[in-house]
């Protein structure tokens, strides 16, 4: 109730100044106003130590505030009372000292928090105000801005007993303050020439001192400390960057960035061990950026291999390679560079304490690839030469993948490696024929070496694609070594395909034989047959639609003997149907090159492969102790084959086919009776008949009417007589007939 009472009555003094003031204030003088306000301050210092000692905090602290803004208004109230003359910039700067330290005191001796955390921003507003008014250059200003910041931080860290909330604020203060001058510096570099630069370097490296500085005295606040390591990485990088340009201009920029890589790196892995791995992960980041012009060569020479496949056999093996970089690329001398490849190798070194060893290897096996690949700029390689290179890359990581395969990471590691380098061999040897044709070989060959090594060390997330890639490149040699002895058309790609099945047939019979294997084996041989399978297709495909009935034909012919071959194998019955798939194919396509256009050529084909299907299904259902319709088994490839005869039969004037068509219904009837087999009777019955009728009715038609009415009539007769017996023997025939399958 009495801090109630307290606040409402010092609330109501208040308004009654203030309105006391805004009314008569106009009527008072300078220093009759300078005067007022001195008192109200001291009134309102006075208030806020009662308000406090009888502990009223929330009164306190409103007055508090008060007191601090009343005191600024004094200051202005004395600047232009009693010392109007005195330089504005100078004299704010001395009242805000005086008023910080003033509201430090008020808050110290009350416990009011408010002056304190307010006076935490205030006091570093002294030094801006001071450079304002001036003539000190940027450099300079930002230099100060910066180490102000810094001894602000440093007193908050090591004044550990004061308030948290003003330690909080001072220190936000002064970070951005840092933060405000590192950008403004960090902007300024580019638009400075020559050895104006250094300006800005210079404020950079204070505040990335200032940076390491937050780092080092907040040593046991891990987020803290990598913010500030990172900062202090970064803005020192930048600054070195600057002076390494101007003393150094151009190539050596980057060896310099690299040599200072590891001079960060070898400081960050002896810090305090309180410190954990910030320093030197944060180290490590920021040198990892000196690679990046080391990355940007081999990107350069990526884009020149690719322009060199792009026009397949036209550059020449003897092309010098570095001259084939396209100019939008800007790279460095063979000096520097190898330079600066050195010096990675020693920031892997440098890291090993660490990362350890595996992790340290790992970083030299990609300082040796991006060697491998940007070769033709440390040295005068021709394409050839860069192919070469970058297969004996390709043979040392699947070397290391062999030796080393029982550790997983080594294994799979040395696969990458592998596959970039070796597609790059490839890129190269695109330039001329002959080295198409041995960097071919040598990635097929090295392809199944891997393979081998990740087979046996049981590893088929390497196996599958290396087996895959070792029979693309079969395939694709073959290919390519038909089309550089001068074969033209289709027959690069049939040597293709036919290369690709027998890879697939000799990979299969060595790993599955049986083709029921369920392990790594079995793996490698399905993904082996798929791939072989799937070139087989494309090729077929390409032929088809280019028209080559030549090359179809041999392709097909590949296609019907590997699938035939497969299927020999128990656990791939089911590749017979692909098989008579493709002989049929083969077989039409025959017919339609030798020029046979009856219709009964093509159908017939077809219709053995059904008849022989229906027979092994009515075999295997007999086994199990069932039994199918004829319709089921046989009816199919019946209608195939004798429906187009009689279809075209009945149109036909001659004879040979229609008499060729009732001796085969005739025989199909016959075999169906005996055989009990209802499909091959309904057959042949319907061919008999509808034949049979074409050939009566002409002769039908010649008779004359007389005849015909008395052949119907006796008809009749000999049937109405006979009409019981007629009868029973439809009955009995009807009786045999559904005893038909």
């Amino acid at each position: 109730m009495q801090n109630l009472l307290l606040g409402m009555g010092t609330a109501l003094v208040a308004v009654a100044a203030v309105v006391f003031t805004a009314v008569n204030w106009n009527r008072f003088g300078a220093t009759a106003q300078g005067l007022v306000l001195v008192v109200l301050t001291v009134l309102a210092g006075l208030a806020t130590t009662v308000a406090a000692r009888r502990r009223m905090p929330s009164t306190a602290e409103a007055l508090g505030l008060v007191t601090l803004l009343l005191a600024l208004a004094d200051a202005h109230a004395i600047r232009v009372g009693i010392v109007p003359g005195l330089e504005v910039t100078r004299f704010w700067a001395a009242a805000l000292v005086v008023v910080s330290l003033g509201g430090w005191a008020l808050g110290r001796a009350t416990g009011v928090r408010s002056t304190r955390i307010a006076t935490a921003a205030l006091a570093q507003l002294p030094l801006p105000v001071v450079l304002i008014g001036t003539d000190v250059g940027p450099t300079a200003c930002e230099s100060l801005l910066v180490l102000q910041a810094a001894v602000v931080i440093t007193l908050v860290v090591r004044a550990r007993k004061a308030l948290r909330p003003a330690r909080v604020v001072a220190a936000s203060v002064s970070v951005a303050t840092w933060g405000l001058v590192s950008l403004v510096a960090l902007a300024s570099v580019p638009f400075e020439d020559g050895r104006d630069r250094l300006g800005p370097a210079a404020v950079l490296a204070l505040a990335g001192a200032t940076a390491a500085l937050v780092a080092w005295l907040r040593g046991s606040e891990e987020v803290d400390r990598s913010a500030a390591l990172l900062s202090a990485s970064v803005l020192g990088f930048t600054a070195a960057l600057v002076v390494a340009d101007l003393e150094a201009p151009g190539d050596l920029t980057a060896p310099a960035m690299a040599a200072l890589a590891v001079l960060v790196l070898a400081i960050g892995t002896r810090v305090p061990r309180r410190w954990g791995q910030a320093p030197s992960g944060v180290a490590a980041v920021t040198a990892g950026a000196a690679s990046l012009p080391v990355l940007g060569a081999s990107a350069a020479v990526a884009a020149a291999a690719v322009e060199v496949a792009s026009s397949p056999w036209s550059a020449g093996a003897g092309v010098n390679a570095a001259s084939l970089v396209p100019d939008a690329w800007v790279v460095p001398s063979s000096g520097p560079l190898a330079m600066h490849l050195l010096l990675l190798a020693a920031l892997v070194l440098a890291a090993r304490p660490v990362l350890g060893r595996r992790l340290a290897g790992l970083g030299l096996v990609l300082t040796a690839t991006t060697a491998v690949l940007a070769a033709p700029l440390l040295l005068p390689l021709s394409a050839g030469g860069a192919s070469a290179v970058a297969l004996l890359g390709a043979l040392g990581a699947v070397a290391l993948a062999g030796y080393f395969g029982d550790r997983r990471p080594v294994l799979i590691t040395g696969a990458v490696v592998a596959t970039i380098t070796a597609g790059q061999a490839a890129l190269w040897a695109v330039a001329a024929a002959a080295t198409s044709l041995v960097a071919g070989a040598a990635i097929a060959l090295l392809a199944a070496a891997l393979a081998v090594a990740a087979r046996r060390y049981h590893e088929p997330v390497v196996a599958v694609p290396a087996a895959i890639v070792a029979v693309l490149a079969g395939a694709v040699e073959a290919g390519v070594a038909f089309a550089a002895n001068g074969s033209e058309g289709a027959v690069p790609l049939v040597a293709a395909s036919v290369a690709a099945l027998a890879l697939g047939l000799i990979c299969c019979q060595l790993l599955d034989p049986a083709g029921r294997r369920r392990d790594l084996d079995g793996v490698l041989s399905a993904a082996v047959e798929i791939v072989a399978g799937v070139v087989h297709a494309w090729v077929l495909l390409v032929v088809v639609g280019t028209g080559d009935a030549q090359a179809a034909t041999v392709v097909l012919a590949a296609g019907v003997l590997a699938a035939g071959l497969h299927a020999a194998r128990p656990g791939r019955r089911a590749l017979a149907l692909v098989a008579v798939a493709e002989a049929l194919a083969l077989s039409w396509l025959q017919l339609g090159l030798a020029g046979v256009s009856a219709v009964e050529a093509y159908t017939g084909p077809l219709a053995l492969v059904l008849a022989a299907t229906g027979l092994w299904v009515d075999r295997r259902a007999r086994r199990g102790g069932e039994t199918l319709s004829s319709w089921v088994t046989l009816g199919p490839a019946l209608v195939l084959c004798l429906a187009p005869t009689v279809v075209v039969g009945l149109g036909d004037t001659g004879l040979v086919r229609p008499l060729g068509g009732l001796v085969a219904g005739a025989l199909v009837l016959v075999v169906g009776a005996l055989t009990r087999r209802r499909a091959l009777v309904d057959v042949g019955v319907a061919v008999v008949a509808l034949l049979g009728m074409r050939q009566l009715a002409p002769v039908v038609g010649e008779l004359p009417n007389w005849a015909t009415l008395g052949v119907t009539g006796l008809a009749l007769l000999a049937v109405g007589a006979t009409f019981e017996q007629r009868r029973r023997d439809l009955h009995d025939v009807k009786d045999r007939y559904e005893s038909l399958i």
